[in-house]
């Protein structure tokens, strides 16, 4: 069995700390760990893990990178870069990460999910409609994704799916703080819909067919 370096160790102790939240303790022994084993992927993942912890998300970023050059297979380094990247309000960068991801699983419910999020944040709702709802279709009970979407459908007022979506979240999640506030407002959002979409119904059948009147002769 192989033995674990010094550089190893350190890395592990800062995983185990990181888990128990311990991140300043956490911190410390990932930074001996990229000391002592700088061609250890994980030695740097943890690193970024503290730093984004710590909302130091450029040092995050910086970390992950080192550990993606090392290791690009591991999907969850680009999943962190991903989402440091859109805390610093990176956009185009965290989509395109987010695009490699989907292209190398175009399964995973998470990267779709996350790239709904920061086309939320871009204001491109509907193609924010669209990554959630893929991640939908492959796990209809996403609560992140079945949230986030009845944010996006309010944001295109369409109260009636934003209704919909809410019921399911409450389905899952009752006691939902969020969803039982904005229920009784989304169900009167969603009643004055229909009626609009009911006026509108009758003023097109109701439209007058113009008549060409024959002179006489």
């Amino acid at each position: 069995m192989k033995r674990k370096n010094n550089g190893e160790m350190w890395a592990v102790h800062a995983e185990i700390l990181f888990e128990m939240q311990q991140i300043g303790e956490s911190l410390a022994s990932a930074i001996i760990a990229t000391q002592l084993a700088p061609d250890l992927p994980s030695s740097w993942n943890v690193m970024a893990l503290n730093r984004y912890h710590l909302k130091e998300y450029e040092e995050a970023i910086s970390a992950v990178k080192k550990a993606i050059l090392l290791n690009t297979d591991n999907y969850s380094y680009w999943h962190l870069l991903a989402i440091s990247l859109s805390k610093m309000e990176q956009h185009d960068q965290a989509i395109s990460v987010l695009n490699h991801i989907i292209d190398h699983n175009p399964r995973d419910v998470t990267a779709l999910g996350n790239r709904g999020n920061v086309y939320i944040s871009m204001g491109m709702f509907d193609k924010a409609a669209e990554s959630i709802e893929k991640a939908l279709d492959i796990d209809p009970d996403y609560l992140v994704g079945l949230k986030n979407l009845v944010q996006v459908y309010v944001k295109l007022e369409n109260f009636l799916q934003a209704e919909i979506i809410n019921n399911r979240v409450l389905s899952l999640l009752p006691d939902d703080p969020k969803a039982l506030h904005i229920q009784s407002s989304l169900h009167i959002l969603a009643i004055t819909e229909k009626i609009e979409k009911a006026k509108k119904s009758r003023k097109k059948r109701k439209s007058p067919v113009k008549r060409t009147s024959k002179k006489l002769s």
